[in-house]
């Protein structure tokens, strides 16, 4: 193990003494094309709290330092001031906007938790400053001076407002980043785990353990007493981890021995749910779906060849780590990949090639040309999965071989890369329904049978956005038009049964009331609405001066005509002709009266 580490140590030195986009010594030249970017969350509230969780301040300075780390590494040629800065020779990715944010080059998915959502947000202002911070020149290709001689600028030093994708759980492009949620298959799994002798093992080995914090008062009221112990222990683990980092006492309290511990035991919990691909592969579904939404980026910018999806940012929780790292083979890696990902981790998959210097660099290469390497940067404390509070720096950010290739090939051809994440991945929606088992209402046409199946999205079946649907030989138009004309038929029929079978008849209701939409403001009284005689006055009172028109059929004539019946009985009111219900439309028109 030991040997494997120095092995690792030197591989991450080899790695970045190479720059992302600059000559070796051979006079060849690296150029990024694209990269695909999952970062976990930062710091947040617990989830066993009441209430949302949110993200901390502390988690919002994390996320906000990884955006400008990979900025440094990816965008940023030279500094406010026009130097070259210190990461120069470690950027850009070709062609990428410089200053101001292209959102037809950056692409941002996120799943809809609030805490996620924020760190995106956060993530980008690191990734993009405001423009007053990023270039010392102002607002470039924007003048801010307007027709009549005054400047406008834009507010917080010209804050940039990237878009963000931000679908719901009953969306269908969710399960790209949040492959385990709504996949009930994913759920059964975890049940069988809490049946299995594993379980209840270390259930078993560790409730004193966990006792003890109830003891000394850190969980006391924060959780059912059933739900402390192993089986709840990545949500303790959540919850102290939250108290021993924003609290001081607590950090008196529990020991960094306690605190380590917690977080194995944590680990072993999610691992067992979502890594343990031998035992149950649906458990892994959330690394495969990533896995799939991660080839099919970097396939759209090969295709646009490197016009699009130059850079895509992907954000969710730690489950999809510990699934990908089984399935890509990591975690033999243990002294990296068998702990939980700290907040703020990112995986990173670089599309680059490499050029001789007699070549023509602005030509994108072809496929068998094109290379990809891995590389994870584990939180934001320098490879520690804890709790996160140092920034970190670009050092961190280390290159590792996927699917148990030798140590020192930290690369692999575009063709070897696509063989290895079509292998581990879940290509369609379709397929992800029938993995899952899901009644999620988008499956009810993702879903398969017996049907021929036609791609949706992404020719090659890589899954960036679509899945799979039926196709039976006729256009949607047609199929709207029978179904439409199918339910008319049923409703019919099922109306004819009822009256002949049950005696139903349909009656018009000729004493029903006209629909008494009342004034401008509607037919009920409201606050601001003065009190009107109605002709009714009060002994020893005199009536109201009108105030403007009386508003026909609104709550103040209703409310006297009840009063007059209240009064002297209920009088019988002809109605006249013309707002009888039963009217003959085509009888003898009505006759002028003329009288006077």
């Amino acid at each position: 193990m030991k040997g494997s580490s120095i092995a690792i140590g030197l591989a991450a030195g080899l790695l970045r003494a190479v720059s992302v986009n600059g000559q070796d010594d051979s006079g060849s030249t690296t150029t990024v094309h694209a990269a695909v970017i999952f970062t976990r969350h930062g710091d947040r509230t617990p989830l066993n709290l009441p209430g949302r969780a949110k993200l901390t301040q502390l988690g919002a300075s994390q996320l906000f330092n990884s955006g400008s780390l990979f900025r440094g590494r990816y965008i940023e040629t030279s500094d406010a001031q026009g130097n070259d800065s210190a990461e120069a020779a470690n950027g850009p990715i070709s062609g990428i906007a410089p200053f101001v944010i292209d959102n037809s080059q950056i692409n941002t998915l996120t799943v809809e938790d609030e805490y996620v959502v924020a760190s995106a947000q956060a993530f980008l202002q690191g990734l993009y400053p405001p423009l007053n911070e990023s270039n010392s020149l102002g607002f470039p290709n924007d003048d801010p001076r307007l027709g009549n001689g005054s400047s406008v600028y834009g507010p917080l030093g010209g804050y940039q407002y990237p878009q963000l994708q931000v679908p719901s759980v009953l969306d269908p492009y969710n399960i790209w980043v949040d492959g385990a949620t709504n996949c009930p298959n994913y759920n059964f799994a975890g049940a069988r785990y809490f049946s299995s002798d594993e379980f209840r093992r270390l259930q078993n080995e560790t409730q004193d353990f966990y006792s003890g914090f109830q003891t000394n008062g850190i969980l006391q009221d924060s959780f059912p007493q059933e739900n402390i112990g192993f089986v709840d222990a990545f949500s303790i683990f959540d919850f102290v981890n939250y108290t021993y980092t924003h609290n001081e006492t607590a950090q008196k309290t529990i020991s960094n021995g306690s605190l380590a511990r917690l977080q194995d035991l944590a680990y072993a919990h999610e691992y067992a749910l979502n890594g343990d691909f031998n035992t149950d592969p649906i458990r892994t579904i959330a690394g495969s779906t990533l896995a799939s939404q991660v080839l099919g980026l970097l396939s759209a910018s090969i295709a646009s060849e490197g016009a699009s999806a130059k850079m895509s940012l992907l954000f969710g929780g730690h489950e999809a780590f510990l699934a990908f790292f089984s399935l890509a083979q990591l975690t033999d890696r243990r002294e990296t990949f068998t702990g939980l990902p700290g907040f703020g981790s990112s995986m990173v998959f670089e599309l680059f090639s490499i050029s001789n210097s007699g070549s023509n660099s602005s030509d994108f290469p072809s496929e068998d040309d094109l290379r990809v390497r891995f590389l994870f940067r584990n939180g934001t404390e320098g490879g520690s999965s804890g709790s996160g509070n140092s920034t970190g720096n670009e050092d961190d950010l280390t290159a590792y071989p996927l699917f148990a290739r030798p140590i020192n090939q930290l690369d692999m051809s575009w063709t070897e890369f696509k063989t290895g994440m079509t292998a581990i991945m879940t290509p369609t929606t379709g397929d992800w329904c029938d993995s899952c088992g899901s009644i999620a209402p988008f499956c009810a046409y993702y879903g398969t049978d017996d049907s021929v199946w036609i791609n949706v999205q992404g020719g090659d079946g890589s899954g960036t956005g679509g899945g799979r649907r039926r196709s039976s030989g006729m256009s949607a138009q047609v199929a709207g038009v029978i179904g439409a004309a199918v339910t008319l038929a049923v409703l019919i029929l099922a109306v004819a049964v009822a009256m002949l079978l049950f005696g139903v008849r349909f009656y018009r209701n000729s004493s029903r009331r006209k629909s008494d939409l009342g004034g401008f403001k509607g037919g009920e009284k409201l606050a601001s609405d003065a009190d009107l005689t109605s002709g009714i006055v009060a002994p020893g009172s005199a009536p109201d001066h009108p105030r403007g028109h009386e508003r026909v059929g609104s709550w103040e004539l209703r409310e006297g005509r009840r009063a007059e019946d209240s009064a002297f009985g209920s009088l019988a009111r002809p109605e006249s002709a013309h707002h009888r219900d039963d009217l003959n439309p085509f009888g003898e028109p009505v006759k002028t009266r003329e009288s006077i």
